[in-house]
């Protein structure tokens, strides 16, 4: 059920122009959410920024500032009816701002070389709304915990990397040049060194009059990727080699 809250309003006094004078400055607590949805969304636009995302720490505070400033006006300016009682549904305003920021959101997701890009970032910037919403709403106490378990889960990701690692799982992208048996010697070497080959996604591509190919190949075995990598490097026609980048 909709919150709503019931506000007494006496007449205001005018000026002798007969405008009403309603300039407010912002309380202690209306300060306190602004700045600590700035500060714990330009926390997570850090992050996402040292990472190199498209989304860095102008959009989260922006994004979060933007949720805190709706809700507070949600929570206490916007008057439903008219008369010496007022009514205001507080979910009113705030509501659309998930909506809004799903918008945001689906403008940082694409897809490059067949595989899905920009999750996590568009995932960050939804959080960021989500605290700004907090903030604006006075809940510091929840705002700090979902922050927190926000951390929690992105530092997580090298260590589920290292472990994959350990495990004997890569992924890699492989660029070469089309029509010269290029995969095939790679199949080959990996078979020699005892690396199981998945293809993941395959694209080819045209440069001016040179044809080539972009391939994800996940490899999986205990000892020989390093080497195999090298050796796969050194093959002639082969534009490049590497580990996959995060895809977040």
């Amino acid at each position: 059920m909709a919150r709503r809250f019931r506000h007494s309003i006496e007449a205001a006094p005018t000026s002798p122009g007969g405008t009403v004078p309603d300039f407010n400055m912002p309380n202690s607590m209306e300060v306190m959410s602004a700045v600590l949805a700035f500060v714990f969304c330009g926390l997570i636009g850090l992050e996402r920024q040292l990472r190199r995302k498209s989304a860095g720490v102008r959009t989260h505070v922006l994004v979060g500032l933007g949720s805190c400033l709706f809700t507070m006006v949600s929570l206490y300016g916007s008057p439903a009816g008219v008369g010496s009682v007022l009514e205001w549904d507080a979910s009113r305003i705030a509501a659309q701002i998930v909506s809004g920021v799903g918008f945001l959101g689906a403008g940082l997701i694409f897809v490059q070389r067949d595989a899905v890009r920009g999750l996590t970032t568009a995932a960050s910037v939804w959080m960021a709304a989500a605290i700004g919403m907090a903030c604006g709403a006075a809940m510091y106490g929840v705002a700090l915990m979902i922050l927190g378990l926000h951390f929690v889960i992105i530092l997580m990701t090298p260590l589920l990397n290292i472990l994959r690692r350990t495990s004997g799982g890569e992924i890699v992208e492989l660029t070469y040049e089309d029509g010269r048996g290029i995969l095939r010697e790679v199949l080959m070497l990996a078979t020699t060194r005892d690396v199981q080959t998945r293809i993941l996604s395959s694209r080819p591509f045209n440069h001016g009059e040179w044809r080539g190919v972009e391939m994800l190949v996940q490899l999986q075995g205990r000892t020989g990727i390093d080497e195999l990598i090298h050796e796969v490097s050194e093959l002639e026609g082969v534009s490049s080699i590497g580990i996959a980048d995060d895809t977040d």
